[in-house]
């Protein structure tokens, strides 16, 4: 259902059986009136028109987890692909290829999903999300589709090593993948809650998820520069 159409796009997912409308709607707009940012923007809009109902649930089935944010905000414009967290946009890049796009929203949307989910010292955020990344790919496209996306993140260098974290993920059966995770959501203590995904009341909060892909690099910078926050996203 498309809500508004004035250069930017209020896409709410539908699925058969299964109202996604008030649930989960994201506003796509171009970082300027450029074509290439506004057809792209065009992209994003038809391909959540056409399979956020179905990527929402795929994600919710395979992470066990409910999809708690409502309404998000996405840039589309020529960068590092960036998850966002709360009231900050997240940010895509116009150029990917059509399939893609499918797989790095399902990513960044993966960070914001599961920001509130605990982390350990092997784990890192980009660990934690292809626990399940990978699996709802296949869910949802098939095992070629999900074995192209992890040849394409896994090229990409300098930010994050997302080669070995995709091969540390990949080493496990699906099950193992699946039971790693469980022990990620439902262990207790303090720890079990990213920084991320802390309010400003100190209470976790799935409306501060963990943002995305150049979170490595950002928060290596803050450790230099106690003022920086941490970034995120795709290359």
């Amino acid at each position: 259902m498309i809500f508004l159409l004035v250069g930017t796009f209020w896409i709410a997912a539908a699925g058969a059986g299964q109202d996604q409308t008030a649930k989960v709607a994201i506003h796509f707009q171009p970082q300027s009136p450029t074509e290439a940012f506004v057809n792209a923007t065009a992209e994003y809009d038809a391909l959540w028109k056409a399979e956020g109902a179905r990527m929402v649930a795929a994600m919710e089935r395979i992470s066990g987890l409910p999809f708690e944010e409502r309404e998000i905000k996405a840039v589309i414009y020529e960068g590092v692909s960036f998850s966002g967290s709360g009231n900050t946009p997240m940010q895509l890049r116009a150029s990917y290829p059509a399939e893609v796009k499918e797989a790095t929203l399902i990513h960044e949307l993966s960070h914001r999903m599961l920001g509130r989910v605990k982390t350990t010292k092997e784990i890192d955020e980009h660990r934690k999300i292809f626990l399940v990344l990978y699996d709802i790919w296949v869910d949802l496209y098939g095992k070629e589709f999900a074995d192209r996306n992890v040849a394409v993140e896994s090229q990409r260098k300098g930010l994050y090593d997302y080669e070995s974290a995709w091969k540390w993920a990949l080493a496990m059966s699906a099950e193992d993948r699946a039971a790693t995770f469980k022990t990620l959501r439902f262990e207790p203590g303090p720890t079990g809650t990213s920084r991320s995904a802390v309010s400003s009341t100190g209470e976790p909060s799935a409306l501060h998820p963990v943002r995305c892909c150049v979170c490595a690099f950002r928060a290596a910078c803050r450790s230099i520069h106690s003022t920086h926050r941490i970034g995120s996203g795709s290359r």
